[in-house]
């Protein structure tokens, strides 16, 4: 049981409240806890391990159209995120670039007029016509797979920083050893829980 209030001890409240609503099977209190819940945990940036853990169950409960919203971004962090944005109608460009992240194919999300915020335009870079640096293509090429990977980890590290050429980049990178799952989830963690609607 929570020991006090505030901080750590309101997040395992709002945890217990909403793991407890969906034991029991109940829509109605697991959408009343889910926004909290989901609010806590992204400040806390355990975002990610909320959605692998919870994200199946989550999508079998009906929660109605004021969860959607929620409940998709849950469903992109966790375990069966290419099959929810397959499932998914966009309903706005943010969206339709989630779900092409997802899909490892943003080339179908290009906007008329690119998007005036650089991450996503980063983001699209690194799935689409952004190569690795060529350092790490020579390296890539005389097989040393291991030290690339460490590389591109932390282009992409520098991109979180703000610089979005190291983040295109590093993606590139990824892509180009075989990495596309973990480009893409990184894709979508930076997306929804960095820089956030």
């Amino acid at each position: 049981m929570p020991a006090a209030s505030g901080g750590l001890w309101d997040r395992a409240s709002a945890v217990q409240a909403f793991d407890g609503a969906l034991r029991a099977g109940d829509a109605d209190a697991v959408a009343e806890t889910l926004p909290d819940v989901w609010e806590a945990m992204r400040e806390a940036r355990l975002g990610t391990p909320f959605a692998q853990q919870y994200a199946p169950q989550i999508a079998e409960m009906p929660l109605g159209e004021a969860m959607a919203g929620i409940v998709f971004e849950i469903g992109l962090l966790g375990p069966d995120y290419e099959a929810v944005a397959l499932e998914h109608t966009p309903r706005n460009a943010r969206d339709a670039l989630l779900v092409a992240l997802a899909r490892g194919m943003p080339e179908e999300a290009r906007p008329e007029s690119p998007p005036e915020d650089p991450i996503p335009l980063a983001l699209m870079r690194g799935f689409t016509d952004q190569a690795p640096p060529e350092t790490l293509a020579r390296m890539i090429e005389e097989d040393r797979a291991g030290e690339v990977i460490l590389r591109a980890i932390s282009l992409i590290d520098e991109g979180r920083a703000g610089d979005t050429g190291a983040l295109a980049e590093g993606l590139a990178t990824l892509r180009a050893v075989g990495l596309e799952d973990p480009a893409r989830r990184i894709a979508l963690q930076l997306l929804l829980l960095e820089y956030p609607a």
